[in-house]
């Protein structure tokens, strides 16, 4: 209804459980800005996919993660920044790859 509308839907809360619905519910081409302290993408944690420690990388399974932004982290582990970093390298590859194939 909110989208049919065009209005603009904002999820404001801190219970991580709640997230993945709501990112769901809406076009896998929306832009998303979270605010956190933690950057909360872990695969799984406690054997738990949905934990509080893995919503953004629930986010990602549905959201390019071109659409994301991510603002107030102070806390990240190594494993964690490791994988950001190879997303990023990714993405950078992506965009080489389309502006060389634009251009020829």
């Amino acid at each position: 209804m909110v989208l049919q509308d065009s209005k603009i839907p904002i999820g404001i809360g801190g219970e991580h459980s709640i997230t993945s619905g709501i990112i769901k519910s809406i076009p896998s081409d929306t832009f998303v800005v979270i605010f956190d302290a933690h950057l909360d993408y872990r695969q799984s944690y406690e054997q738990d996919i949905y934990n509080h420690a893995c919503t953004i990388k629930r986010i990602s399974d549905i959201i390019p993660h071109e659409n994301i932004v991510i603002l107030g982290v102070r806390s990240l582990n190594e494993i964690i920044i490791n994988d950001v970093l190879k997303k990023i390298q990714n993405m950078k590859r992506t965009i080489v790859d389309t502006l060389y194939t634009t251009k020829t």
